[in-house]
């Protein structure tokens, strides 16, 4: 780890410390948390360097494809990237890409855990962004289904920004 954290150096004289290892352990003069200061560093080191997973990706770029005034659903964007709507779940809580506000339920209804990302916290409420956009709700709290960005447009969009091929 310590080496992944980039504090150690191999050489051929031997191991070095690097002056990132020198400021660790001025950081730490205990030793306290040093290891898992190093095995958070080594992780993320790692995860520079793995590939982003095509299904994020095509996430990402599918939110940015979804204008003001429309909607999608977990489903949909699940189909459109090659996942499951369990993923897009987790992941629209994750990212910080504009417009996770416009992924509702497979039935239309806002999603009761809904959270604002953390970059761009609102005061209003799933519901009342979309309302504010145009998105029109029934009696039952569902979504005007008209409004409804589908799977198959999805995809279309992505294939034609070229952040996915046709199959």
């Amino acid at each position: 780890d310590m080496r992944g954290a980039g504090w150690i150096d191999k050489t051929p004289a031997g191991w070095v410390l690097t002056d990132a290892g020198r400021a660790a352990l001025t950081a730490h003069p205990d030793g306290q948390g040093l290891a898992r200061e190093a095995s958070r560093l080594y992780k993320l080191a790692l995860d520079e360097k793995r590939p982003r997973p095509r299904h994020l990706t095509a996430i990402d770029a599918a939110l940015g494809l979804i204008p003001p005034g429309r909607w999608t659903s977990y489903t949909d964007l699940a189909m459109a990237g090659g996942t499951n709507a369990q993923t897009v779940g987790w992941y629209m809580g994750q990212t910080t890409a504009e417009g996770t506000h416009r992924v509702l339920g497979h039935d239309g209804n806002p999603s009761p855990g809904f959270v604002w990302p953390e970059a761009t916290p609102r005061d209003e409420t799933q519901r009342e962004a979309l309302e504010a956009e145009g998105v029109a709700f029934d009696e039952g709290g569902r979504a005007d289904e008209t409004r409804r960005v589908h799977t198959g447009d999805i995809r279309a969009d992505l294939e034609a920004n070229g952040v996915l091929t046709a199959p």
